[in-house]
């Protein structure tokens, strides 16, 4: 499942109305009641949404979307792949991935005609965000089981996105090294595991000891880290507003 939903970019569709209902949520001799709350994107394989409630995982699902400047909409079946509750200033927004039980090819990004540029970054179409109180650890593979061989270089995290990264470190990496990255969040308090290739390296001039920026673009997360990692961005990007 993991495999296939990586296959299609994602939309940011905020502006779009949304329903959703589920057998699970409705009284007998009731209509469904909506169970979204906003919609904050969507592929042809599925969507993210604030939901009312803490769905459970594996619940079925009914989902309606109309896309900004269309009247007709969207139905689709599908079933709740993963849901989290999130704390944050005395809130509590609850959020849930949704997996469509068959692609919908008018969910699917309409990329550029000419495409994109062979040099341009692969994470330039996942928005950005920066979390706080993170740990990081940047080694070459296979160190993160045994991090006491070898000294870790991140300093810190500078941006993240569900692309790929960019961190602060005290050596100069190489473009096209493979590295292991582990991520811990204090909030939500998770933590995130993945592969990840040096796309650039270069010098922090302004700093007096020395500092390299790289950007490192994600090659390997099973379906069940992305959902940790994609959880800590509707924390930072859609829900604490």
């Amino acid at each position: 499942m993991g495999d296939e939903r990586r296959r299609y970019d994602r939309s940011s569709n905020k502006e779009a109305q949304v329903a959703l209902t589920s057998p699970e949520h409705t009284q007998p001799g009731s209509p469904a009641y909506n169970l979204a709350v906003r919609l904050l994107d969507t592929s042809a394989t599925g969507a993210c949404l604030v939901t009312t409630d803490r769905l459970r995982e594996g619940c079925p699902v009914i989902i309606g979307i109309i896309l900004p400047n269309q009247k007709n909409g969207i139905m689709a079946k599908g079933f709740v792949r993963w849901s989290t509750s999130i704390e944050q200033k005395g809130r509590t927004a609850h959020v849930a991935g949704v997996e469509f039980d068959k692609p919908v090819a008018a969910l699917a990004p309409v990329l550029p005609k000419s495409g994109p540029s062979k040099h341009a970054e692969p994470n330039r179409r996942h928005k950005r965000f920066v979390p706080e109180k993170v740990d990081i650890v940047c080694l070459p593979p296979g160190f993160l089981s045994k991090l006491g061989m070898k000294a870790n270089p991140a300093k810190s995290l500078k941006n993240l996105s569900m692309g790929g990264a960019q961190i602060l470190s005290t050596e100069k990496l190489e473009s096209g090294v493979r590295v292991d990255l582990l991520l811990k969040f204090a909030f939500p308090k998770t933590s995130v595991r993945a592969a990840a290739i040096v796309r650039w390296c270069r010098r922090d001039t302004l700093s007096l000891e020395p500092r390299w920026n790289v950007g490192v673009v994600f090659k390997e997360m099973d379906p069940a880290t992305q959902s940790r990692l994609r959880t800590v961005e509707a924390v930072f990007i859609d829900v604490a507003r």
